[in-house]
């Protein structure tokens, strides 16, 4: 039986819905069986999401984050992301960046160097903190199976 679990943030009125099976065997039953209407073959994506900030957590207080996903193929995204209110209205805009990257190993991927490029997510960054500030805060591997 797999139980949901709603998350939810009333800040930004947005929803996340998450489906936790009680335990790693009815998982792995899950993705072993097969779905009606849906293709046999299932793919797997490893993937690394590296959060920065600075050690006072500057960016946290902005209600600004950025993101290093860094993929198994060696390529990498920089997605930044900032609240802003709107003065008139009171209701929330966001405003997010995001820059793809190739490199050759992920694994070597030089974040200071990305931070100081040349795309939008990279001056947004810029336009937040100096990027020589920012440190990891978090860090969570994934590995998704989609069919």
């Amino acid at each position: 039986m797999v139980r949901p679990a709603v998350l939810s943030d009333t800040t930004t009125r947005h929803s996340a819905y998450r489906f936790e099976p009680p335990d790693r065997d009815t998982l792995e039953r899950l993705v072993a069986g097969t779905l009606p209407g849906y293709a046999e073959d299932i793919a797997v994506e490893l993937f690394r999401d590296v959060c920065y900030d600075t050690p006072a957590h500057d960016l946290e207080s902005r209600g600004a984050t950025v993101l290093l996903r860094l993929h198994q193929d060696g390529s990498a995204l920089l997605r930044v992301d900032v609240l802003e209110r709107r003065a008139d209205d009171g209701s929330i805009h966001h405003v997010t960046a995001e820059q793809h990257i190739a490199t050759a190993d992920a694994a070597q991927v030089d974040a200071a160097s990305i931070f100081a490029g040349a795309g939008e997510a990279a001056r947004l960054v810029r336009a937040l903190t100096h990027p020589t500030s920012l440190v990891p805060v978090l860090e969570l591997e994934t590995l998704r199976r989609v069919r």
